[in-house]
């Protein structure tokens, strides 16, 4: 049946699907709309409880993978790469998890986000200008795929995107640019993985849901085809290297909401998030 607990799904679903994979931050856009969502549906306080959540984020995981599943296939046969791509998400995964109630905190705040908007814009330009295409992933140093997993501790904040944050830091090492995208999205699978997995948990041990199960789906397949599309375009402009494009949204986002939220300041509430690190 499709009613106001749908359409909200799929709205949240559409904003998964295009800011997870686009260098724009998914967290920040999806703490920005809640209040939004809150007046146009009538309801108050977070609808983005942990199972809906979990549904966007199985959507998102299996665009990813269907995008790239030649690459994943040749994983098993590739372990130097392997070692990398574990070896990158080492430092997110102990930083969040050391400060986990921390970094939480701060998805409260419309000016932290804000903030970090501005972050990724710098960091996209960053690695733009760095750029110096000349190796493949399979060639990176164990030095710089650890630099471009402590680069995605930075995407622990809100505002500021895993995607561009890695790719960009992938193209500062000296990856070609098609390249620098598929092992920041290789490094995801992982990350969204072990995520989906402990939120997984998380939702049998509360014992109960606040959604229906069509409107779990629902917002599990738009993050799912909308994030598909998303990343396919993703790919195509890191290539023709645009990703300035992006770097622009998040400046003129970010300014925007560092001076709303600082003229009209709002009560926020908490954002039900399980971070994808």
């Amino acid at each position: 049946m499709f009613d106001l607990e749908t359409a909200r799904a799929i709205l949240l679903g559409v904003v998964q699907g295009i800011t997870e994979f686009l260098p724009i931050s998914s967290d920040g856009h999806l703490a920005l709309m809640q209040s939004g969502l809150n007046q146009w549906f009538g309801t108050t306080g977070d609808g983005n409880t942990l199972e809906l959540v979990l549904a966007l984020h199985v959507g998102t995981l299996v665009s990813i993978i269907l995008v790239y599943w030649k690459d994943l296939i040749q994983l098993p046969r590739q372990p130097w790469l392997c070692g990398l791509i574990i070896l990158a998400t080492i430092p997110a995964g102990i930083v969040g998890l050391l400060l986990k109630e921390t970094f939480e905190q701060t998805f409260n705040s419309p000016l932290i986000a804000g903030i970090g908007f501005l972050v990724t814009a710098g960091v996209l330009l960053a690695g733009q200008w760095s750029e110096r295409p000349r190796i493949q992933e399979q060639q990176l140093t164990l030095l710089q795929a650890f630099w471009i997993g402590c680069c995605q501790t930075l995407a622990l904040l809100p505002g500021i995107s895993r995607s561009g944050t890695t790719i960009a830091a992938g193209l500062s090492t000296g990856l070609e640019r098609a390249a620098s995208a598929r092992f920041s999205f290789l490094m995801a699978v992982p990350v969204i993985g072990g995520a989906t997995l402990l939120m997984v948990k998380d939702v049998i041990e509360q014992g109960h849901t606040s959604h229906s199960l069509s409107a779990l789906v629902a917002g599990a397949i738009t993050a799912g085809v909308v994030g598909y599309f998303a990343l396919s375009w993703l790919l195509r402009m890191v290539t023709q290297r645009r990703l300035h494009w992006f770097a622009y949204y998040c400046l003129t986002l970010g300014i925007a909401t560092i001076v709303v939220s600082s003229v009209y300041p709002v009560p926020t509430h908490p954002v039900v998030t399980q971070r994808a690190l």
